[in-house]
């Protein structure tokens, strides 16, 4: 939701810590959200500043309230979320960060010429690499020479110079005016490549490997000699180009002993080779001896040695793999399609179909092939699907907390022979759907469904804090790692991130969902936002508590989607479920997105469920009742259950097949978007 933005004269009061006072910071933009006059005036605030409140970042702070003189209506006054150019949310409001218009401005940012075409369009391919959402990272460019002062060189060969680079890096105030601006006279570390006057792959290959330590400035070019030079932030002499002291000789751990080379008389510490990669001599990037610059060079090799036969597919492949930082970071491939045997479907979908297969190359491991219907053009959203999981997975692997989540890892993409449609190679689910999953199984008790839930709940969390939304959350995107019934070793999968996007960043034009677990502001065609997915979450907690798809039963057509829109939701009352879970899960589905609850908050209110059954922490009585009353209506239903066991196994596979995802198709050419007599449903 956009909200009306101003600008506040006076400004807001912030402490000054050099004068210790407060101070007004004028002319500030501020968000301004309007609430009628109402008796219910005082509730509609409290929701607004406890939903700010739990943002991860409070410095997207409440300011204040105001009144319109004129309407009498009142006034919430906020630190501006939108960026003033695009109109869109900022990735981080703090700073106003928005990454969109920051990655156009590097783009175009071309007021500067090498003279060298290699040189050129190497600087302009791997800007937007290493331009990600984090303000902080140096922008990586071409420096004339003639830009350096006062250069002082540091040993006898001048390998290492000391400079004062005249106009200074770029980088965004992200303190002051929230711009980009330049640091000027800044002190930089100039490393000569005497060897080198032609812009070669091993000298770009060197390159690469400084792009990802956010340690290196740009490249400069001697105008006497023609040797190339890599222009360091200064700490990097400051780390490696120092003179060891007695103190840190005797301190160096695993050192063998020094030795003097006789030529030069330099004299050399003697280090474990452990530390060392024997082919170039640097230092492993991490101690499974694992060294970055000849893994990007092993892969920059082997550039000629496959071929999609598209270049947007090959360009992005080499683009993801040069990408890669970590032994643990996935290689994305391309697959030929005869490395794979015994494909098998295993599901269907509106816009794909997955298969099972064999790979040969990787000791026969099995795999899922999601085939992308209509993909033989590559567009922008089969390649997003890719860079989504690759980016989530890179996440998990900072160790940001997913609980037993996973998304599924990409193993690359391959072309189906016939179709000629595209494929997506991704690691292999044996456990099947949630929706399949859990119909296998009786003893699915509460304390389980309150294992697996939070799961769940962590893996959307750490999508929302990654400012994306979901779009598509259902249980046929939940998957399970094992056939068997055990929850506590489960982990659990997200998949489907094919509508994964940026808050803001998506196309309203057309829809795509379940329609069950669509929320009623969607279906009215309003701009995603997490809130939705939170909706969808509040379907998946029906299901997980009654076993039963939302709406079972009904056709989803625009007779469900008007009840959606006028606050019909799927029947549920205690004690087939406690009735806390029943007020959270309702909450969930509240037809205003404002009201429903955040991930954060959704946490915090399972634990105090599970800690409630345990009577441990903060575990309420009535609580722990509640799941008890629950859990023994469970149980006297078993035996009901058990009598139609089959038929209710098989039912509930049809109605899984039927919750796929599909377009749905909106004629507006005269009714409002309100309106949906009209609308069809795309299969």
């Amino acid at each position: 939701m956009n909200y009306p933005i101003a600008i506040w004269n006076d400004g807001p009061l912030k402490f000054n810590k050099d004068t210790k006072k407060y101070e007004r910071i004028s002319k500030e933009k501020v968000s301004l959200i309007y609430k009628s006059n109402s008796e219910n005036i005082i509730n509609e605030f409290s929701n607004e500043i406890k939903k700010y409140q739990t943002l991860i970042y409070n410095d997207l702070k409440i300011y204040g309230i105001s009144q319109n003189l004129d309407t009498k209506d009142y006034i919430l006054v906020i630190k501006s979320e939108y960026c003033e150019k695009c109109g869109k949310k900022y990735t981080d409001a703090r700073y106003n960060w928005c990454y969109p218009c920051q990655r156009d401005f590097l783009k175009n940012f071309t007021n500067w010429n090498s003279g060298n075409k290699i040189i050129d369009d190497f600087i302009q391919s791997m800007r937007p690499y290493i331009s990600t959402n984090d303000y902080n990272a140096p922008i990586f460019e071409w420096i004339p020479y003639d830009q350096f002062n006062n250069i002082q060189q540091i040993g006898e060969k001048g390998i290492a110079n000391l400079a004062i680079w005249k106009n200074g890096p770029l980088h965004y105030d992200y303190l002051g005016r929230k711009e980009w601006i330049r640091e000027l006279d800044k002190k930089v570390c100039l490393i000569n490549y005497y060897e080198i006057i032609v812009a070669t792959n091993e000298f770009l290959y060197e390159i690469i490997q400084y792009l990802y330590n956010e340690q290196i400035y740009g490249v400069t070019q001697n105008p006497h000699t023609k040797n190339y030079i890599l222009v360091f932030q200064n700490k990097y002499c400051e780390n490696y180009c120092k003179i060891i002291t007695d103190e840190e000789l005797y301190s160096t751990e695993n050192c063998h002993g020094i030795s003097q080379d006789p030529d030069t008389k330099y004299y050399i510490l003697v280090l474990q080779s452990k530390y060392y990669c024997k082919k170039c001599g640097k230092k492993y990037t991490n101690t499974n001896k694992w060294c970055n610059p000849c893994q990007l060079n092993i892969l920059m090799k082997n550039f000629t040695n496959w071929n999609s036969g598209n270049d947007n597919i090959n360009d992005f492949i080499k683009e993801m793999q040069l990408k890669i930082g970590d032994c643990n970071d996935v290689v994305l491939e391309w697959i030929s399609y005869d490395q794979f045997n015994n494909v098998e479907q295993v599901g269907i979908g509106g816009f794909s179909t997955v298969y099972s297969a064999i790979w040969k190359n990787k000791e026969y491991k099995q795999v899922a092939l999601k085939c992308v219907h209509g993909s033989q053009n590559v567009k922008a959203d089969f390649l997003n699907e890719v860079k989504i999981h690759l980016r989530l997975l890179q996440l998990l692997q900072q160790s940001l907390r997913f609980g037993n989540v996973r998304f599924l890892n990409v193993h690359g993409i391959t072309q189906e022979p016939n179709t000629k449609d595209f494929v997506i190679v991704l690691e292999y689910a044996k456990g099947g759907s949630f929706n399949n999953w859990i119909a296998k199984y009786k003893g699915f008790s509460w304390r389980n469904k309150l294992i697996i839930l939070p799961s769940i709940i962590n893996g959307l969390d750490g999508i929302h804090k990654n400012h994306m939304v979901h779009h598509d959350f259902h249980t046929g995107n939940i998957l399970l790692d094992e056939r068997e019934f055990s929850v506590e070793s489960q982990k659990i999968f997200i998949s489907d991130m094919g509508l994964c996007g940026e808050i803001g960043n998506t196309d309203e034009t057309k829809l795509y969902g379940v329609v069950p677990y669509m929320a009623p502001e969607i279906l009215r065609r309003k701009p995603y936002t997490q809130a939705a997915d939170i909706y969808s979450l509040g379907m998946i907690m029906y299901f997980l508590a009654t076993g039963r798809q939302p709406f079972a039963g009904r056709d989803h057509d625009h007779y469900l989607m008007l009840d959606i829109c006028e606050g019909i939701r799927p029947k549920i009352n205690a004690p087939e479920a406690p009735q806390c879970y029943i007020d959270l899960m309702k909450r969930c589905w509240d037809p205003n997105p404002d009201n429903r609850p955040n991930t954060t908050e959704l946490k915090g209110m399972i634990n105090l469920f599970w800690d409630s059954i345990n009577l441990c922490g903060e575990g309420r009585y009535d609580i722990r009742d509640q799941f008890t009353e629950a859990e023994a209506y469970r149980k006297s239903l078993l035996h009901i259950k058990s009598n139609e066991s089959n038929k209710s196994f098989n039912s509930q596979i049809t109605q899984a097949n039927n919750y796929t995802s599909r377009l749905i198709i909106y004629n507006t050419n005269n009714h409002s978007s309100d309106d949906f007599s009209d609308c069809a449903i795309a299969d």
